[in-house]
């Protein structure tokens, strides 16, 4: 048929798929389709075993502890540098005042070890599940550094300790990892 030719009644008919539904198509065909499709997840019963809803708080809490290891490990490319500063948290001026800047031994008169000290150990910023937190963060550091083949300092000044809250190089932790 040419281009300025009209077409015929014939041509006119509606595409079959016009009036399914875009979410739900045939029964059937959806049905074979959901059933080869391993995203699809069904749970037989309300107290199935396999539903995450069901799991005890140990296994809850090993997927909880394997994806977010998973997730920090895959945000540190080869050669990036990873540091922690805890100088922050030992400066908020809202904790410990407008001069959190300066060394006040007088701070610490009368207040229990540990307790304003370092954030997760106690205080206003108390966490509940401080020892597990603590544990997985060891944890992963060193299953970080057992996947590795060599830890390599590079910092050129070498550990040069300044008086924090706790012990804290100067200069922060420079490293290069070799991967496996």
């Amino acid at each position: 048929m040419a281009d300025t030719e009209k077409p015929d009644a014939s041509d006119n008919k509606p595409h079959p798929h016009l009036n399914t539904d875009v979410e739900h198509s045939s029964g059937e065909n959806q049905s074979a389709k959901e059933a080869n499709d391993p995203n699809v997840v069904d749970f037989d019963r309300p107290d199935d075993p396999e539903n995450p809803m069901n799991w005890s708080t140990a296994n809850k809490t090993v997927a909880i502890a394997i994806v977010s290891m998973m997730t920090m490990l895959s945000m540190a490319s080869q050669g990036d540098v990873v540091q922690v500063n805890k100088n922050v948290m030992h400066r908020d001026k809202d904790v410990w005042g407008e001069d959190a800047d300066e060394f006040k031994s007088e701070r610490w008169l009368g207040l229990r070890p540990y307790w304003d000290f370092v954030p997760l150990s106690g205080g206003p910023r108390r966490y509940p599940a401080q020892l597990l937190v603590t544990t997985e963060a060891s944890h992963v550091v060193a299953r970080f550094c057992q996947r590795c083949k060599a830890v390599e300092n590079r910092d050129v000044n070498g550990y040069v300790p300044i008086m924090r809250a706790g012990p804290v190089d100067s200069n922060g932790v420079k490293i290069a990892v070799t991967p496996v």
